[in-house]
């Protein structure tokens, strides 16, 4: 989340360069490229840098929040499903961190079911 939280502040920004991607997802520049061959992102080219949208970088991020449960070539070949399933994960942390809360607040004041 926390690297969510640095894209959200960085919003009105329309493109990063390979080093701000790096740092930002924490894929090597090797995985970043591959998945460029694979076709998953596209870069943009600027006095032979590269330069990624926002939207790849979102990508990207995903890519590396799926990476911990399937294997790149799912997650490229997949990815418009698996994004809804990371979508639905990250609700359901949230869900359950509210409902945490809620019960701890019952609790302490009291209200036992």
């Amino acid at each position: 989340m926390k690297r969510r939280s640095y894209l959200d502040r960085a919003s009105k920004r329309l493109y990063y360069s390979l080093a701000e991607v790096e740092q930002i997802t924490g894929l090597s520049r090797r995985r970043i490229y591959a998945l460029e061959e694979m076709g998953f992102i596209r870069t943009r080219q600027r006095n032979g840098r590269r330069l990624y949208a926002r939207e790849d970088l979102e990508k990207l991020l995903d890519f590396q929040l799926l990476l911990q449960e399937y294997p790149p070539e799912v997650i490229v070949r997949s990815y418009d499903e698996l994004k809804l399933l990371a979508k639905l994960k990250r609700y359901r942390n949230t869900l359950t961190k509210v409902r945490n809360r809620i019960r701890r607040f019952f609790k302490e004041n009291g209200y036992e079911p």
